[in-house]
């Protein structure tokens, strides 16, 4: 019998006790429950859904209820006691957490001074995994630094996204996208010629994330660093439910020069897909060709410059043995550099001052025609759009005056539903952390969790999803913190 079989003939068992019961209980033998179970239906991997039983007191003396608890830890219970008075009655929320995938089974298991003590409410539920694979060239995603596409069947989707030569000194490199979900999984290659990057989620480092390994033959070294990778490799990131920020900021700072190649297959949000505007935005082109050998006119490749772009990048591929000479050249005919290529993989980027054609154009030095490839990459600032972090809690909006003091103010409206905004300010630049908590005490959802510049905020929380109730929101930033009440009425 399968597991949804079971609960619907279990569910069949406990109406048909629960009409005996409930008869007994409107005589006054003990507390009604109502209802006497719950179905939470579908609920994603770590997103809680809550509803709540009704305990009414049916008897003539109070109804002591010493202990609520679930036998199950992914369904909670938001009070473990209470004392109700005669033909009074009180509400019992239970929360379905689930942790893993499948159908889900638990009793909440009221004890109390009745004859009919325990009693117990039946609950169930289906954990589902949402999972989406997003790459880099996603309009959602955010990149910066020259990151280009590299068609190779052994990559998840026949390519990968490659970053060259960028180090956290000078020429920065990012991939940064927001995401509503509770883990990421970053998809990568690893090979003798891997970098080193390091991931941000919420501008919270998650550590380094080493793309080196050692050569599958130390004899036969891969000077290009596309021969000798591996695929099929991921990294697992998780974080509170929600929507967050990741970042992946190319570092490149160990001592070997030769390991400054980044490689992104791709990422995997457990959640909801990415739900951010990009900053800037990347378009790469490849040519390739074999050489004309020395002596001859050099090969141009147009690359052009429009007034919102704001890098150019060549990523130049040859024989280390037959060098190429490289030049840049702007569109009123200036050279803007002059490059002699010997590695096998190059680098050349300049940030164009004229808007127009740059050509780049490559001359051959040896005495043989070489074949080579060359990447062109665009970087483009997207001119309206929000960036990532802007994005991340949908109305965070920083203004223009820096506030004198800390301040959190009351939120609006207050009482609210389903939605409210809650402000507040910071005059230094902190890490900020804004959290919303029910009546008891716990940790409902984090809205804020980040480095922020010193300025006024604004943050919309959405609690389609709780119940009525009292709430606090607090924050703490640097030395100040501060909590503020709150009413939820539906």
């Amino acid at each position: 019998m399968s597991g949804r079989a079971a609960w619907e003939v279990g569910a069949g068992y406990v109406n048909a006790y629960a009409a005996v019961e409930r008869a007994l209980r409107l005589a006054g033998f003990g507390p009604m429950l109502s209802p006497t179970h719950l179905d939470f239906g579908t609920v994603e991997v770590r997103i809680t859904r809550t509803d709540s039983v009704t305990v009414t007191n049916t008897g003539t003396a109070s109804l002591i209820i010493s202990s609520v608890t679930s036998d199950n830890d992914e369904f909670g219970v938001s009070s473990t006691s209470a004392t109700v008075a005669p033909s009074s009655n009180q509400r019992f929320y239970v929360s379905f957490d689930p942790i893993s995938e499948g159908y889900k089974f638990a009793g909440i298991i009221f004890t109390h001074n009745a004859s009919t003590s325990p009693d117990r409410v039946e609950v169930a539920g289906i954990g589902r995994v949402v999972a989406t694979a997003i790459e880099a060239s996603d309009t959602s995603v955010a990149t910066f630094g020259g990151w280009h596409r590299v068609d190779d069947e052994r990559a998840t989707n026949g390519f990968y996204y490659r970053n060259v030569g960028a180090d956290k000194s000078g020429s920065r490199a990012y991939i940064e996208f927001g995401f509503n979900g509770s883990r990421i999984d970053l998809q990568i290659a690893t090979g003798p010629r891997g970098g080193v990057a390091e991931v941000f989620i919420d501008g919270v480092s998650q550590g380094r994330v080493d793309f080196c390994r050692p050569p599958s033959d130390p004899s036969k070294p891969d000077n290009s660093g596309k021969k000798d990778l591996t695929f099929d490799h991921s990294v697992s990131y998780t974080t509170s439910p929600g929507e967050h920020t990741f970042r992946l900021a190319v570092l490149n700072d160990t001592p070997d020069p030769k390991r400054n190649m980044i490689y992104v297959d791709g990422f995997v949000i457990y959640g909801e897909s990415s739900n951010s505007a990009s900053a800037h935005s990347e378009s790469s082109t490849t040519n390739g060709t074999a050489q004309p050998s020395a002596g001859t006119t050099g090969e141009t490749h147009p690359a052009a410059a429009s007034p919102s772009t704001v890098l150019l990048t060549a990523v130049i591929e040859t024989n280390e043995e037959s060098p190429l000479n490289v030049l840049i050249v702007n569109p009123l005919g200036g050279l803007v550099e002059q490059r002699t290529v010997s590695d096998p993989v190059a680098i050349i980027r300049w940030v164009p001052s004229t808007i127009g054609t740059y050509s780049v154009v490559l001359l051959n030095n040896g005495i043989v025609a070489t074949p080579y490839t060359l990447y062109l990459v665009k970087t483009e600032e997207l001119l309206g759009g929000s960036s990532p972090k802007q994005s991340i809690n949908q109305a965070t909006k920083a203004l223009q005056d820096v506030p004198s003091a800390f301040a959190l103010g009351q939120n609006f409206q207050n009482p609210f539903n389903p939605s409210t905004t809650i402000r507040y300010s910071i005059p230094l630049d902190e890490r900020v952390t804004l959290k919303i908590y029910n009546a008891l005490g716990q940790e409902i959802r984090t809205l804020v969790h980040q480095w922020q510049s010193a300025g006024a905020y604004s943050v919309s929380f959405k609690a389609s999803d709780l119940p009525s109730g009292m709430y606090f929101y607090r924050i703490a930033a640097g030395p100040y913190s501060k909590s503020v009440k709150m009413s939820l009425v539906k």
